[in-house]
């Protein structure tokens, strides 16, 4: 075609964020990008920080398939109108009985 399909990415979409990290799940896989907008920090930098940041999510997801407890968040009710603090709250009494 003798049209040009345009940008990927508009000239628009820029970020002041030195450092950028985005996660989602791809194919069932958790997957993180990290980049830094400067070179400031130098590759080495950034690769060292990828490392560290991957182990940490590996002790998360450690720790949360070791917890036997049940505990309730606010995706857990259909109502718009619980908030962070009662659902505390309600947690709090859970863990009485």
């Amino acid at each position: 075609s003798n049209y040009s399909t345009g940008n990927d990415i508009s000239p628009e979409n820029k970020t002041n964020d030195r450092i950028v990290i985005n996660g989602s799940v791809i194919d069932g896989k958790l997957k993180f990008i990290i980049f830094s907008q400067t070179v400031e920090y130098g590759q080495e930098f950034i690769t060292e920080l990828t490392q560290e940041f991957e182990k940490c999510v590996e002790q998360l997801i450690d720790y949360c398939e070791s917890y036997n407890e049940e505990e309730m968040t606010l995706s857990d009710f259909d109502s718009d109108n619980i908030t962070v603090e009662a659902l505390e709250e309600i947690n709090s009494f859970l863990d009485l009985i």
